[in-house]
């Protein structure tokens, strides 16, 4: 299998994102509870999303995950 490469320069996106660690086993659980408190937030501030949700991964510890959990903000 070939894979292409392509290296794009992006403008600065505004995020609202909670930082944590989890298990992996416990990802579900922590992901919706950090997207309901950001949405939560966002809400109380008239803030909407302008994409999907997404997630960092700081490290590959699958028992200590270091990650940053949010949503990006126009």
């Amino acid at each position: 299998m070939t894979h292409q490469f392509e290296l794009r320069e992006r403008q600065s996106q505004p995020t609202l994102v909670i930082r944590t660690r989890s298990a992996v086993q416990d990802m579900p659980q922590v992901l919706g509870q950090a997207w309901g408190a950001i949405m939560h937030y966002a809400g109380q501030k008239g803030l909407q999303p302008s994409g999907p949700p997404f997630v960092a991964y700081h490290n590959m510890d699958m028992q200590d995950l270091d990650l940053e959990i949010g949503f990006p903000f126009a």
